[in-house]
């Protein structure tokens, strides 16, 4: 039986130390059947460890490239969204 696909969403204010730990974690959960959507606020050009977190296939970078606010951010993510379940 095929577990069902649970969504993780994070907004990330352009905190790359931050969003490493958290993605070090969400990465090693025992859950497999996962995918991690983060929407960051500002697009970062020039922040090599940030683009070193998206080589794995379960990660789904959603950029803006305004700060549009939570409401706005959780809408996109929702809509970004293919899991069964959202966290």
């Amino acid at each position: 039986m095929k577990l069902p696909l649970v969504s993780i969403c994070l907004f990330s204010m352009n905190d790359s130390d931050a969003l490493q730990m958290t993605m070090k974690s969400l990465l090693t959960q025992s859950y497999a059947n996962t995918e991690i959507l983060i929407s960051n606020q500002v697009i970062l050009k020039n922040n090599s460890e940030y683009h070193k977190l998206f080589n794995d296939p379960r990660i789904k970078p959603v950029y803006l490239t305004a700060n549009n606010g939570f409401i706005e951010h959780h809408q996109l993510l929702l809509s970004s969204a293919l899991g069964k379940f959202f966290m």
